[in-house]
């Protein structure tokens, strides 16, 4: 019993020492490593100049490009210019042991902060916030870069992602009316460049995402020639908008001829819209047309406006219509299937006929409007001593609201017991054109009738029937004198004798 025990003693000893052991070695080996980690340092070296470079220092996995032209050998100006401290020793690590893992490109010039992961004698570091100044070059020759031809919207961006893009269907043939509209020189002279070389910044230095709307641009282009790389500031490209034809077709034709009353349909056509432009989405405004003749007339124009788009230029193409007079030649207002008054004459088969049989109660405004007028021009005519008002009505014509002018007529209207009895009529016609006259009125038919040059208020007047005031004042007078001289000369009679 007592060997037993003292042999599970010794194992218990031997297991807990081998515990604490494996326990300091993890402990060291994660000390060791913390201390690593914080112990080092990555600055970039002041007198190693990285310039703006056409070409990427790193490629898009954050790997460092090799410039170097010689085969062979390894050329990069940003990993030069990284100086690696560990424990306060600068060491020289591999160029491919080294990764910069927030940046796809590193290109123009800029202020740039880095996360590395740096892999050296087996251990693996993070560095982040690493400062970068990346510094335009001088240059004794400034390149030119501008604009030589116009470059209109063509439904499609021009640039992606700061690189030109190929608008060939093809992918041996490259086509964008930006880069043939860009003139590139040095030293006064043209040079040629590839379209894969180019890149196009904002004033900001960040990449140009798209150039789709039409507007003058202020970029900054980066490119690649012999090399050697370039970096032109302010370069301004203006992109127009495109041509829209507006068109506006009647009946679908751009020259028709109808008849006065017959309906024609004026339809908005656009054409020119590119790739999959469209109205509903590519127009802010939509055209509308101004006018629309109704009325007889000859070669009218009829255009579109109004249209408004942020990418296309309105081209207004114009239609014509001739419309020739096909006049109705009566024209009457009836009420139980009796017509209360027709009008003869030549007018628009627009018109609608307006007709009030106004009275002549004191208590209708339009009424005193109407005697108000008579009064005004008529008064001291002598008119209304022998006669009088026995009606009046309003009749007009009109077309959308509007009274039609100058409309020679013969108007009849139909007598009710107020206006028949009387051997004769005149009618005073208070015309629209503002010219008032008294015209002669006929009865046949149970109709009154009459000619006028326009339409507007008539009042019927009719002989006053009996003795009137001034007649009566007369006789009166007359009877008076009568009397009196009587009286005068049987008083002298009756003196005398």
């Amino acid at each position: 019993m007592i060997n037993k025990s003292k042999g599970l003693g010794i194992i218990y000893i031997l297991v807990f020492i081998f515990c604490v052991a494996f326990g300091a070695i993890a402990a060291i080996d994660i000390m060791d490593n913390c201390y690593a980690a914080s112990q080092i340092k990555v600055i970039q070296n002041e007198k190693v100049e990285v310039t703006y470079s056409a070409k990427s220092y790193i490629d898009n996995s954050g790997k460092f490009n090799n410039f170097s032209l010689e085969e062979g050998s390894f050329s990069n100006a940003l990993y030069s210019a990284l100086d690696i401290e560990i424990d306060g020793n600068l060491v020289v690590v591999d160029h491919e042991d080294i990764t910069i893992t927030n940046q796809m490109e590193i290109m123009i010039p800029k202020n740039y902060s880095l996360n590395l992961i740096i892999d050296y004698e087996g251990q693996r570091y993070t560095v982040n916030y690493v400062s970068l100044i990346v510094v335009e070059k001088t240059l004794e020759n400034v390149p030119v870069i501008k604009q030589t031809d116009v470059v209109k919207y063509n439904g499609m961006s021009y640039i992606n992602n700061g690189k030109l893009a190929n608008l060939s269907d093809s992918e041996d043939v490259f086509i964008n009316d930006i880069f043939s509209a860009l003139s590139f020189e040095i030293s006064n002279n043209v040079i040629s460049i590839e379209p894969d070389e180019v890149f196009f910044y904002n004033s900001s230095n960040e990449k140009l995402e798209s150039m789709i709307k039409p507007k003058k641009y202020n970029l900054n282009i980066l490119f690649y020639y012999m090399n050697n790389s370039y970096f032109v500031k302010d370069v301004q490209i203006i992109l127009e908008k495109s041509i829209l034809n507006v068109t506006v077709e009647l009946n679908g034709e751009l020259n028709l001829e109808v008849k006065e009353g017959e309906t024609y349909i004026p339809k908005i056509v656009y054409s020119g819209f590119l790739n999959d432009d469209n109205v509903e989405d590519d127009l802010i405004y939509l055209a509308t047309i101004p006018n629309e003749p109704k009325r007889p007339i000859n070669n009218y124009e009829i255009r579109a406006e109004g249209a408004l788009s942020y990418y296309y230029e309105m081209n207004y193409i114009s239609s014509y219509i001739t419309i020739t007079p096909n006049p109705m030649k009566r024209i009457t207002y009836s009420t139980g299937g009796e017509d209360l008054v027709i009008l003869l004459g030549n007018y628009s088969p627009y018109c609608e006929l307006e007709f009030i049989n106004v009275g002549v109660s004191e208590a209708s405004v339009i009424y005193v409007e109407i005697k108000n007028l008579l009064e005004k021009f008529y008064e001291n005519k002598g008119i209304f001593d022998d006669y009088k008002s026995i009606g009046s009505f309003r009749i007009n014509l009109k077309v959308d609201e509007q009274k039609e002018e100058l409309v020679e007529s013969h108007i009849s209207i139909k007598m009710d017991d107020k206006l028949k009895g009387y051997d004769k009529y005149y009618v005073v016609a208070l015309s629209n054109d503002g010219v008032y006259h008294i015209v002669n009125a006929t009865v046949e038919d149970d109709y009154l009738s009459f000619y006028t040059a326009d339409l507007g208020d008539f009042v019927i007047l009719a002989p006053i029937k009996g003795i009137n005031t001034t007649q009566f004042f007369i006789i009166a007078f007359a009877i008076f004198g009568g009397l009196s001289l009587c009286i005068l000369l049987f008083a002298v009679f009756r003196k005398k004798y």
